[in-house]
C-alpha cells in the first residue's frame, strides 16, 4: 500500500487530497482539505500575487503538510496552475520549499488540459462519442475536444472567475459583456477549428461547474444520462438573468450556492453560458472528476502500472499523429504506407541499428508525416516537414522527442547534414546518430513507395558482415520503387556500412 498527497494550488482555492493505493492501482481517499487563497486576483491588473493572499496560501500550506505528516505519507505531489503561470510569482515557491517542506512543480495549460482529460476518463466511458471538454478555474479555463481515442484538441485561455470579477470592478461595468467580449478574444484563434468538430456533448468540471448543477437542482428537474446529471445552456441563460438582479447579500441565501464562491458565481456562469453560445452547445454532462483525479492516474500509470500508463501514452501519441496527418498530410496514403514499411525495417534490422524500441514510434511518426511540408510548398518541403512538425502540438511527445521526429522527416531527401544545420548541430553525438540511423531506414521505406500505390507488401532482411538483403513480397510492377531504391540507398549503406541488394519474392 502506498500512500501519497496531491496538493492543487488553483488560482481560487488550493486544495489537498491524501490517497491510499494498492498494487493493483485501487485507490481511496483518506483526507481532504481546501483554503481559498484567491492568487489570481491580481494577474489582470499588475501581474503579481498579492501579499495578503501569499500569506493566506503559505499559511495553509503549513497546516497542509502538517496533516500529511500526521497521515505519514510517503510522496507529496504539489502543482501549480493558473497563477503561477502567468504571475511574477517572486520567491513564493522557494517560500514554500523553505517554510513548507515541499516543491511546487508549475504545469502548463495543456499539461493541465491532459490531466483533466485523463481524471475525467478515469470515471466515464466516451465509447463512440467526441466531447468538448472544459474546466473553468480562477484564472484559466482549460478546453479540450476528446474521445475515448485520446485528445484532438487542447488548448488553455487565459480566462477564469476570480480574473474576470477583478476586470469587471475594475473597468465598472457589467460581467456579461466584458466577459463576452473578452472570451471571444481569447477563444477567436481556434474557434474555426473547434466548430469543425462533430461535438456529440459539452462536459464540464471543476467547482464552479460543479456549484452550479447544485443551484440548479433547488430550481428545475436534473435528467440524468448513465447517472450523470446534465444540463441545458438555456438553463444558464435564464439563472445568468436572475442572479444578475440579486445584491450579494441576497445572493448568499441563495439554495444550493456555496457562499465562498458568491461574488465569482456570476463569472463563472457568464463563462460559461458564453463558451457553449460560441460553440453552439445546448447540452451538457458536469463531472465530479478532474485536475487532481488525472494527477492521481498519472501516478498510479507511471510507479504502480507502468503497463497501463504505456497504453494511454500510446493512445495519445497515435491519436495526435493521426490528427496531424488529417489536417497537413496531402499524400496520407502514402505516408501511412511509409510508416508500415519503416516499422518493418526497424524490426527487420534490429541487430543492425541496435536502437532501443522506444525510438520506433519516433520513426513511425516522423514516416508518416514527412511530406507534410507539400502542404506549404512541394519545393525545399523536407524543409517545410519539419517547421510543421517544430511549430504543431503533438499531444503524448515531449519537446526533444519532437525534435528528434522533425529532423528524421527533414532528412527522408536531399542531403543530410551540414555544419549550416544548426538544429542538428546542437544535439550530441548520439542523438546525430540515431537521426542519421532512422533517416536512412525512411529513405529506404519512402523508394519502396515511389508510385505511391503501396506495391511493396512486406520487407523481411537478411544480413551478414558485408551486406543486407532485403527480400520484397509483391505481386505488381515495382520498376519505380526499384529506380528509387538504387538512387537513394547511398546513405543507408554508408550508415551501415553494407551494401544493400534486393530480391523479389
Amino acid at each position: 500500500m502506498v500512500r501519497i498527497a496531491i496538493i492543487d494550488i488553483g488560482s481560487n482555492n488550493i486544495k489537498l487530497e491524501i490517497h491510499d493505493i494498492d498494487q493493483n492501482g485501487h485507490n481511496q481517499l483518506i483526507c481532504s482539505d481546501k483554503i481559498q487563497a484567491r492568487l489570481a486576483s491580481g494577474l489582470l491588473l499588475d501581474n503579481k500575487l498579492s501579499e495578503e493572499n501569499v500569506e493566506i496560501a503559505l499559511d495553509g500550506l503549513k497546516n497542509f503538510k502538517k496533516l500529511i505528516d500526521f497521515h505519514e505519507t510517503i510522496e507529496i505531489i504539489a502543482v501549480g496552475t493558473a497563477a503561477l503561470r502567468e504571475a511574477n510569482i517572486g520567491n513564493f515557491l522557494d517560500r514554500v520549499k523553505t517554510e513548507c517542506g515541499f516543491n511546487v512543480k508549475i504545469i502548463s495549460g495543456k499539461k493541465e488540459a491532459q490531466l483533466i482529460y485523463s481524471g475525467v476518463l478515469s470515471n466515464m466511458q466516451f465509447n463512440d462519442r467526441t466531447f468538448f471538454l472544459a474546466d473553468i478555474g480562477g484564472g484559466s479555463t482549460e478546453i479540450l475536444i476528446c474521445s475515448q481515442k485520446g485528445i484532438h484538441f487542447a488548448e488553455s485561455l487565459r480566462i477564469g472567475t476570480v480574473k474576470m470579477k477583478v476586470l469587471t470592478e475594475e473597468k465598472n461595468s457589467s460581467e456579461n459583456k466584458v466577459i463576452s467580449k473578452y472570451l471571444k478574444r481569447e477563444i477567436k484563434p481556434f474557434l474555426t477549428e473547434l466548430l469543425s468538430e462533430k461535438i456529440d456533448m459539452g462536459i464540464f468540471t471543476g467547482g464552479t461547474a460543479r456549484n452550479i448543477l447544485e443551484i440548479l437542482k433547488h430550481r428545475e428537474n436534473i435528467e440524468f444520462e448513465n447517472d450523470r446529471p446534465i444540463l441545458y445552456s438555456s438553463s444558464l441563460k435564464k439563472l445568468i438573468k436572475e442572479i444578475q438582479k440579486l445584491s450579494l447579500k441576497e445572493l448568499k441565501k441563495l439554495k444550493g450556492l456555496d457562499s465562498s464562491r458568491a461574488d465569482i458565481i456570476l463569472s463563472g456562469l457568464v463563462i460559461m453560458y458564453s463558451i457553449l453560445r460560441e460553440l453552439k452547445i445546448e447540452k451538457l454532462i458536469i463531472s465530479n472528476k478532474g485536475l487532481r483525479d488525472g494527477i492521481l492516474v498519472d501516478y498510479i500509470y507511471k510507479n504502480i502500472n507502468k503497463k497501463i500508463y504505456t497504453q494511454i501514452k500510446k493512445k495519445y501519441r497515435y491519436n495526435s499523429l493521426e490528427k496531424f496527418s488529417q489536417k497537413y498530410n496531402l499524400q496520407k496514403k502514402h505516408g501511412e504506407h511509409c510508416a508500415f514499411l519503416a516499422s518493418r525495417l526497424f524490426d527487420e534490422l534490429q541487430t543492425n541499428h541496435k536502437l532501443d524500441e522506444s525510438y520506433k514510434i519516433l520513426l513511425y511518426a516522423a514516416s508518416l508525416l514527412h511530406d507534410c511540408g507539400i502542404f506549404i510548398d512541394y519545393s525545399q518541403h523536407h524543409k517545410h516537414t519539419q517547421y510543421l512538425i517544430m511549430n504543431t502540438e503533438l499531444l503524448g511527445f515531449s519537446k526533444k522527442e519532437k525534435i528528434l521526429i522533425a529532423l528524421i522527416a527533414r532528412y527522408h531527401r536531399k542531403g543530410f547534414p551540414k555544419g549550416s544545420h544548426l538544429e542538428f548541430q546542437s544535439l550530441d553525438e548520439n542523438k546525430k546518430e540515431i537521426i542519421l540511423k532512422m533517416a536512412s531506414l525512411l529513405r529506404i521505406a519512402d523508394a519502396l513507395d515511389r508510385s505511391y500505390n503501396c506495391c511493396v507488401k512486406d520487407i523481411n532482411v537478411v544480413s551478414n558482415k558485408t551486406e543486407i538483403i532485403l527480400e520484397i513480397t509483391t505481386d505488381a510492377d515495382l520498376s519505380l520503387e526499384l529506380w528509387s531504391l538504387k538512387r537513394k540507398k547511398d546513405y543507408f549503406e554508408k550508415i551501415f556500412k553494407k551494401k544493400l541488394r534486393y530480391k523479389i519474392i
